[in-house]
């Protein structure tokens, strides 16, 4: 699995037809966050990240970079 951070002013698009991919959030204060990505069923649009809870994260600029988690993990053998 490669990791591709964005910066938090750029907002993720759907891929394929996860409407909830899991994401990686990082913050500089206390590190990763493992949230989903929420898009809107009809558009495809970018909603929110949420946590495991499905709280929404409300104050997104206390993060600095986000990573969608596709594929499978490389394990070595």
């Amino acid at each position: 699995m490669k990791l591709d951070f964005k910066p938090m002013e750029e907002t993720p698009t759907l891929q394929g037809n996860e409407y909830l991919p899991e994401c990686l959030l990082y913050s500089a204060c206390d590190g990763y966050h493992l949230v989903h990505a929420f898009f809107c069923p009809v558009t495809g649009d970018f909603m929110y990240f949420a946590d495991f809870t499905e709280s929404k994260i409300e104050d997104a600029k206390n993060y600095k970079a986000w990573a969608l988690l596709i594929g499978e993990p490389e394990v070595a053998k």
